[in-house]
């Protein structure tokens, strides 16, 4: 249906005033920008209070959006430097980029770039705090860097990696709004080294233009975004079909991995192992954890988290015997 609405995609767009005058002008324009309409639509991930920080709003808001990834890099290698680096161009992106290590650790990485040099950038946003960042960071830059280090090619030509972190807890930021880990030589001085490393601090109320976008980060009322290209993305995600639809797609794809890693965990850790040896208690421990883990993760009652990991009927009582009396 074409209405007076079609200035934006999908025939969404706010009236001459922004504000609807009756439910029924709202319902006939099937999409109304106004305030009213706005904040009433809702997914399973704001209700919870996630936050831009999140896997389920980060995905669906970076996708297909170099511009923006190219925005946020620029401000992170520029922030504190005098004189700025040049602005790099991101020429292409791509999200939850699955690198696979047949001798070891395999890494799904939320946003993979590259710039019109070819050097290459992997974007983190990190909401749980994380314990071994310094470890992490340097495996996906080498997971990064071997995969594009191609044979024949000279080791002055070898590849370059950018790995930045968006951490909402600000581990390993030292107190600092962007904290840039890189090696230096027994005089201090910097080595040119092939691999940079940013840890940005998302519990700083820092006032800067990257400290403001690192608050909306971590804002959960989502319509309320200070920075305004955050908040244009974020405003065509909540106000129109095609982004909340892209919204949708995210979450459910997010909780089949979520779950699928669960699995994946489950077997790795022994389960199949536990229940053939009787269900040893630390067998049960784990499965009690992964129990909890999709119950608080994705919402899931206990009957259903239970049936999602397609426990015993034995199993299944012992369960519940320690889930309530821990």
């Amino acid at each position: 249906m074409v209405t007076e609405c079609d200035s934006k995609p999908n025939g969404i767009g706010p009236t001459e005033t922004g504000i609807a005058q009756t439910v029924e002008d709202c319902l006939e324009r099937e999409g109304c920008v106004c305030e009213a309409c706005g904040t009433s639509w809702t997914t399973e991930a704001i209700e919870r209070g996630l936050t831009l920080i999140s896997d389920p709003i980060s995905r669906p808001f970076f996708k297909g959006q170099p511009k923006l990834v190219e925005y946020l890099i620029n401000l992170v290698r520029n922030h504190g430097k005098s004189p700025h680096h040049d602005d790099i161009v991101v020429k292409d992106m791509s999200q939850q980029v699955v690198i696979s290590n047949a001798s070891g650790h395999s890494a799904q990485l939320d946003i993979v770039a590259r710039d019109e040099n070819d050097k290459i950038y992997n974007i983190e946003f990190q909401s749980r705090r994380e314990t071994a960042l310094a470890q992490r960071s340097f495996f996906y830059a080498a997971l990064l860097f071997l995969e594009a280090f191609k044979s024949g090619v000279d080791y002055k030509d070898c590849p370059k990696v950018c790995v930045i972190f968006f951490l909402e807890n600000g581990e390993g930021c030292n107190g600092k709004l962007v904290e840039c880990v890189t090696p230096v030589d027994t005089s201090g001085n910097r080595i040119d080294w092939p691999i940079e490393v940013y840890l940005v601090n998302g519990a700083l109320n820092d006032e800067s233009e990257l400290g403001i976008i690192l608050q909306d980060m971590r804002r959960k009322n989502l319509h309320a975004l200070r920075n305004s290209k955050l908040k244009e993305r974020m405003d065509k995600l909540l106000y129109q079909h095609i982004g909340r639809k892209e919204m949708c797609e995210a979450q459910e794809k997010w909780e089949n991995e979520l779950l699928e890693r669960g699995r994946d965990e489950g077997r790795e850790e022994g389960l199949e192992k536990g229940r053939e040896e009787g269900r040893e208690e630390g067998s049960m421990q784990r499965l009690i954890e992964m129990t909890k883990r999709i119950m608080t993760h994705l919402g899931k009652t206990l009957d259903d988290a239970m049936a999602l990991l397609q426990l015993t009927e034995d199993e299944k009582v012992s369960v519940r015997l320690c889930m309530a009396t821990s």
